[in-house]
């Protein structure tokens, strides 16, 4: 696991190496058992599309439980409790959260938007090496300040709920979940 914290354009954290590969490849095995469930993800406004991909909540799946066990696990608590922005700290006093897991296939994107959770945002990206799209960037955006973190599989991003972030455009050469970029959200919060 390796913790790179920023301060710019708001503060986030980018964790590459999250979680034991033979995990990363469990998850891509327990989404791709319960593909038929997902549901289009696509939200309109009057002018146009802002998200097309599909989803799935998770909350009661083995899934959230390991992905919640590394985020809670000491290595990241010593981590953030300790970190020099309090922001970080809030994590450590939610009670409740919720997961969700979002599969981008060719032409999906997620326009710029904020999250309707507290305190914080963690999203872990994945998808079944090698890798074969193109796109699907992570980017964080603050004002004019616009940062770009390319897509790396086995990464988690944790930010502010409040901070505008969007999916660029992925390009692949098929609909299958073996060429999709996807993407596992988790939200905690207080009750």
């Amino acid at each position: 696991m390796k913790i790179n914290s920023y301060d710019l354009p708001r503060p986030h954290l980018i964790i590459e190496n999250f979680i034991p590969i033979k995990l990363n490849k469990l998850f891509y095995n327990i989404i791709n058992n319960r593909l038929s469930e997902f549901k289009s993800g696509k939200i309109h406004n009057k002018l146009d599309i802002r998200k097309s991909n599909r989803n799935l909540m998770m909350n009661a799946d083995p899934l959230k439980k390991i992905l919640q066990s590394y985020i809670f696990s000491t290595e990241m608590k010593k981590y953030l409790g300790e970190h020099r922005n309090p922001i970080y700290q809030t994590i450590l006093s939610t009670n409740a959260d919720t997961c969700m897991v979002s599969v981008y296939d060719n032409d999906d994107y997620y326009a710029y938007h904020k999250d309707e959770s507290e305190f914080l945002t963690c999203s872990y990206l994945l998808c079944k090496p090698p890798m074969t799209f193109k796109g699907g960037d992570f980017l964080l955006k603050f004002n004019s300040e616009v940062k770009r973190i390319p897509f790396k599989n086995n990464m988690l991003i944790v930010f502010p709920n409040t901070t505008e972030h969007s999916v660029s455009t992925v390009k692949t050469k098929t609909n299958k979940l073996e060429d999709a970029r996807i993407s596992v959200q988790y939200w905690a919060y207080r009750k």
